[in-house]
C-alpha cells in the first residue's frame, strides 16, 4: 500500500545524509562537562523513549568544556540509536550534544518525518548485527551501508503527513488519558480521608462517617493452594498473584482447575497479600463480578462486606491507600501482609446510599479510562499497520 503509483528507487543511507557518529566526553559522570545554565543538551536514550523520539526537553545540559569533546547538532536533526537500545530514530528540537550512540543524518537529502518513520518501520533489522543473548551495537558505517526503498519527495511529505496525523492524535489521547487519571485521583483523595482527617467531601451533607477497621465490616479469609490442580483450561478460574492489576482491576490469571471448591461470590473483595521487594501490587484489590466463577488461590486473601457496604466503594478506599500496606508488610526479598495488617485497616464508612454514589462515580471514571485506552489501542494499531504497508 503506498500513494500514487510512482517509483520507489533502492538507495543507501550513506548516499542521502553523511552519517556521524556522535562523541561523548570522558569521564561521562565529570561534573565539568555539565552546566545547568547552558541552553545546550545532552541527549540521552531515556529523553528519547520518554518522548516517543520526538525529544523537545533535555534533562541535562552541556559546560562549553563538555561541547568541545562531542558533536553538537542544531534544532531538527534526525539521529538513530546505535548501541544498547538500537534502532530507535531521533528528531530532536532542541541544539543538543550527541554522544557515541548515536549516530547522526547531516546534510540530509530527504524528508525529515518520512526518514523518521521509515526507521522505525525497519527497527529490527539492526539485531541480526548482534550475537544470540548479546547486546547489539552497530556503527555508522552499517547504517551507512543500509539500502531502502524510498519515493520521491513529494510522496515523502504526503506519507509523512499522514503518519504525524496519526501520531498527533495518539499523543493527544494519551495526554487526555494522563489528564484524566490525575483529575480521578484528586477526586478520589478529596472523597476518601485519611483515618485522622476530617470528614470529606460529600454528595449528602447530612450524611453521617463512621470510623472502622476492615475487620468489623468483612469477613477474611485466606486462599488455599490449587498448584496440583492447575490447568490451561477449565471450569473455574484462579484468582492468584496475577489476577489483580496496579490499577485495582480483575484481570485473567490464565489458570483454571475443574475440581469443586469454595467458589467466590459476587462483590467478594480480592487482595494481594505477597509481592517483591518494592513491588507495587501489595495490598491492591479488586471486586469479583459474578457467582460460581472464581476461585481463591493462596497469597490472595477474600473479603466479604456485610450487609449494606459496597465492595468498590471499600475496594477503591483499599487501592487509594497503598502505602498503609507497603509499610505493614513484612519481609526481605519477598515481602508480605498478615491477617492482622488487613483487618486493622481502617477507613471511613458513610452510609449506604453515599457509598454507591462514590462508587458509581469512580466506575464511570474506569469506564472513560478504559475507552480512553482502547482508543489509543486502536491508534498505535493503525500507526503499525500503516508503518508495514505504506514502506516498501
Amino acid at each position: 500500500m503506498h500513494f500514487p503509483l510512482l517509483v520507489w528507487e533502492q538507495r543507501k543511507l550513506g548516499d542521502m545524509a553523511n552519517i556521524l557518529r556522535g562523541a561523548s566526553p570522558r569521564p561521562i559522570k565529570d561534573k565539568k562537562w555539565f552546566d545547568t545554565n547552558s541552553r545546550i543538551g545532552w541527549i540521552r536514550i531515556s529523553d528519547v523513549t520518554s518522548q516517543n523520539g520526538r525529544v523537545y526537553t533535555l534533562g541535562q545540559h552541556l559546560s562549553k568544556k563538555g561541547q568541545e569533546k562531542t558533536r553538537v547538532v542544531s534544532s531538527q536533526t534526525l539521529l538513530l540509536s546505535i548501541a544498547a537500545s538500537v534502532g530507535y530514530p531521533v528528531i530532536t528540537y532542541v541544539e543538543t550534544g550527541v554522544h557515541d550512540g548515536f549516530v547522526i543524518f547531516d546534510k540530509p537529502k530527504f524528508n525529515l518525518d518520512f526518514m523518521f518513520f521509515k526507521l522505525q518501520s525497519i527497527q529490527n533489522i539492526w539485531n541480526k548485527y548482534g550475537q544470540a543473548g548479546s547486546q547489539v551495537n552497530i556503527n555508522s558505517s552499517i547504517v551507512a551501508n543500509t539500502s531502502i526503498s524510498i519515493p520521491n519527495i513529494e510522496e515523502q511529505k504526503r506519507i509523512s503527513i499522514l503518519l504525524k496525523k496519526i501520531e498527533e492524535n495518539i499523543y493527544l489521547q494519551q495526554r487526555k488519558l494522563e489528564q484524566l487519571k490525575l483529575l480521578k485521583r484528586m477526586i478520589s483523595l478529596s472523597i476518601y480521608p485519611n483515618f485522622n482527617d476530617r470528614i470529606p467531601i460529600k454528595f449528602n451533607l447530612n450524611s453521617t462517617w463512621n470510623k472502622k477497621k476492615l475487620k468489623n465490616i468483612t469477613n477474611y479469609k485466606n486462599g488455599t493452594t490449587h498448584e496440583q490442580h492447575q490447568l490451561l483450561k477449565g471450569k473455574f478460574e484462579l484468582i492468584n498473584l496475577n489476577s489483580i492489576s496496579k490499577e485495582g482491576r480483575l484481570k485473567s490469571s490464565g489458570k483454571y482447575i475443574n475440581q469443586q471448591f469454595p467458589t467466590l461470590r459476587k462483590n467478594d473483595i480480592v487482595m494481594i497479600l505477597s509481592d517483591i521487594a518494592h513491588g507495587q501490587l501489595i495490598g491492591t484489590s479488586a471486586v469479583i463480578p459474578t457467582n460460581n466463577k472464581y476461585i481463591l488461590n493462596q497469597r490472595v486473601a477474600s473479603l466479604s462486606p456485610n450487609e449494606n457496604l459496597n465492595a468498590v466503594f471499600i475496594s477503591k478506599y483499599i487501592n487509594l491507600k497503598q502505602r498503609y500496606f507497603k509499610k505493614m508488610a513484612a519481609g526481605m526479598s519477598q515481602i508480605n501482609l498478615s491477617k492482622k495488617d488487613v483487618e486493622d485497616f481502617k477507613l471511613w464508612v458513610p452510609n449506604f446510599k453515599e457509598q454507591t454514589k462514590i462508587a458509581n462515580l469512580l466506575i464511570n471514571f474506569d469506564l472513560i479510562e478504559k475507552n480512553k485506552n482502547k482508543k489509543i489501542s486502536y491508534l498505535l494499531n493503525l500507526k503499525k499497520f500503516l508503518l508495514q504497508s505504506l514502506f516498501l
